[in-house]
């Protein structure tokens, strides 16, 4: 690969938030500190929160069919212990929730962020999930409140999903930097 589509790329991974160019020495993978997390929770929160309402509330059969597949794919990989592909799948199913709207907007300022999501979703996985299995009941109560039709609670059980994980994250990196502080002295 040549040096400028190197760089090119970098760039592009920068402005995604994905990577931090440290001046004049090089690139490093970026990692989502506690104010980091509550940002892109709220963002993440709000944009998730508004495409489960619409999904819920258009009741398109072919939308619901292919978020219902995505679901069961999840809970497939988590039930085979694949963490990795459960991260993947956990955010191609938020990603199918925002399209099946429709809203063009909205899927638009959704794609901005959303590696900063994929990133999101597989640091709060790694540091709140114990077991790959509790990702299926964090999706479970979104998933079937949008097949149920139920907008408002599809809207509540989104932003609750995102809450949820975000606070359980920065918790647990809070005790982990005490305790890492604790065996220093």
């Amino acid at each position: 690969v040549a040096r400028g589509t190197l760089r090119t790329g970098l760039h592009k991974l920068t402005a995604e938030g994905l990577v931090v160019q440290i001046p004049y020495t090089g690139w490093e993978i970026a990692t989502l500190t506690d104010g980091d997390l509550w940002e892109i929770w709220t963002l993440r929160g709000s944009l998730e929160s508004l495409a489960a309402r619409i999904v819920a509330d258009r009741k398109d059969p072919l939308v619901l069919a292919k978020i219902k597949s995505g679901f069961d794919a999840l809970v497939q990989a988590c039930n085979s212990g694949k963490a990795s592909l459960a991260d993947r799948l956990d955010f191609e199913l938020h990603q199918m929730i925002v399209t099946g709207t429709g809203h063009q907007r909205l899927i638009q300022q959704y794609a901005v962020i959303a590696q900063q999501i994929r990133l999101y979703i597989v640091t709060t996985n790694e540091r709140v999930c114990n077991n790959v299995l509790e990702l299926i009941s964090e999706h479970r109560p979104i998933i079937e409140a949008i097949l149920a039709g139920d907008a408002k609670e599809a809207a509540y059980a989104a932003w609750l999903h995102n809450e949820s994980l975000s606070r359980e994250a920065m918790m647990a990196d809070e005790e982990n930097k005490l305790k890492a502080a604790s065996l220093k002295t």
